[in-house]
């Protein structure tokens, strides 16, 4: 049953799925051994099982550090696996990752920790100099490549600090619809760049859109 707003999409298996983790999950459990990322090449190429188990330990690393249901995690990433590792823990949280151009200035950057009050950034080491001249209160800087530095810690380090006792199935399973899922910040051309709140809602129902439409 679903109420005003709710998108229940049909998944593949032919279960009601109503959020992203929701989806997620199901996927994972029809198809482990299928690849759900690669790079080019197969360089780097991650099953769902894999892409699942990772989800569930940093998922554990990320609430260890302070982030949870109706939270922010600021991604400044380039197109690689990790992105897509964290943006989808930070899901299963009921937090919302939100992305910024690796293009944008430490006064741009500094901007949207200040609007989006998010505790914890995930970035490159190469992005590592423009997050620091940001003088933001972010309490967390990880870094997906290499190794940790003073006052960064690696995806490892997050996982690391996983609780035995963080309850991951309770934890997804309470993610709503109606929960804020992402914040798209427009490109500010007229002023400070403005966040568009997506719920799981929204993009389920763009989900259900794509589907009907290649159906």
């Amino acid at each position: 049953m679903t109420t005003t707003g709710e998108i229940a999409l049909t998944h593949q298996s032919g279960k009601k799925v109503r959020t992203l983790p929701e989806a997620f999950q199901e996927t994972a459990r029809l198809r482990p051994s299928a690849v759900a990322l690669r790079t080019p090449g197969n360089k780097v190429a991650i099953t769902w099982r894999e892409y699942a188990d990772r989800v569930r330990k940093l998922a554990a690393g990320f609430a260890a550090l302070g982030v949870g249901h109706g939270d922010t995690v600021g991604v400044l990433l380039t197109n690689r696996p990790e992105f897509h590792l964290v943006d989808t823990a930070a899901l299963h949280l009921g937090a919302a990752p939100f992305s910024i151009y690796i293009t944008s200035s430490p006064e741009q950057i500094s901007y949207l920790f200040s609007n989006a009050d998010n505790k914890v950034v995930v970035t490159e080491q190469k992005f590592l100099k423009t997050i620091q001249a940001t003088q933001s209160d972010v309490e967390h800087v990880v870094v997906v490549d290499g190794e940790a530095g003073e006052g960064t810690l690696t995806l490892d380090d997050v996982m690391a600090r996983g609780s035995d006792d963080f309850d991951f199935e309770a934890t997804w399973r309470a993610v709503r619809p109606s929960d804020l899922a992402t914040v798209i910040y427009t490109s500010g051309t007229t002023g400070p760049p403005k966040g568009v709140e997506i719920t799981h809602a929204n993009l389920m129902a763009e989900a259900d859109a794509i589907v009907k439409l290649t159906a």
